[in-house]
């Protein structure tokens, strides 16, 4: 176990990408000065433009991040000149580049982490890098930097999508702020109307196959009862 320092220039106090090969626990003070959340599922939502969605929900002091995973981290204090981050009785992992899916009801969402600069070429350039709330499909010669994120999306049986049908825009939300929490109760399916219904890991649920529990309809956490 170590002591590991990680330093970084914080500009503004929007969400960002997290990817680093040493595990993190969250303590009171960390999160005094940061905020961190976790991939939490994606939808579709046809009546939204952009329609595509990934939602990510906040973590709390004791949760740990994981090595090589991407996660989102917010600074609370912008600053031109680096913060810096000390974890200590951790160890240092193989860098590795890696990540996970999820899935909607039609679409495979895979998340991978970079430790070295990715560049987009016209061979290479059907992936999306995020910023400003965002994740953009990237154009040749965008460059990703290193220890940052990126996603890709297929279809659920891994075949590509047409370019007309990749969205060039996929809104991150986060659950529990700007309305995207537990709003409302309904008592039954019959209560939602013409709404496209998702389960907390992005599954599409079909009205008749709905149970009590908390689903995700029209970007928010609605509880069924």
């Amino acid at each position: 176990m170590e002591q590991i320092t990680y330093s970084r220039t914080f500009k503004n106090t929007s969400w960002q990408a997290w990817y680093v090969p040493f595990e993190v626990e969250l303590t009171s003070d960390l999160l005094s000065r940061f905020s961190f959340a976790k991939y939490a599922g994606t939808y579709v939502d046809e009546n939204s433009d952009p329609s595509f969605f990934i939602t990510i929900a906040r973590l709390k002091a004791g949760d740990k991040l994981k090595a090589n995973t991407p996660y989102f981290v917010q600074a609370k204090t912008a600053s031109n000149t680096a913060q810096v981050i000390s974890v200590a009785n951790t160890t240092l992992k193989p860098a590795q580049e890696t990540g996970f899916d999820m899935y909607s009801a039609e679409q495979k969402v895979s998340i991978r982490g970079v430790y070295s600069a990715k560049t987009a070429t016209a061979g290479d350039c059907d992936w999306y890098a995020y910023g400003g709330g965002s994740y953009f499909k990237a154009t040749a010669g965008a460059v990703l930097n290193p220890y940052r994120v990126y996603l890709t999306i297929t279809e659920r049986d891994d075949n590509p999508y047409g370019t007309s049908e990749a969205p060039n825009e996929i809104k991150v939300k986060l659950l529990g702020d700007d309305g995207a929490t537990i709003i409302e109760e309904v008592q039954g399916a019959e209560e939602i109307q013409d709404a496209q219904i998702y389960d907390l890991s992005g599954r599409r649920i079909m009205k008749d196959k709905l149970d009590k529990g908390i689903y995700i309809i029209k970007g928010k956490k609605v509880l069924v009862k």
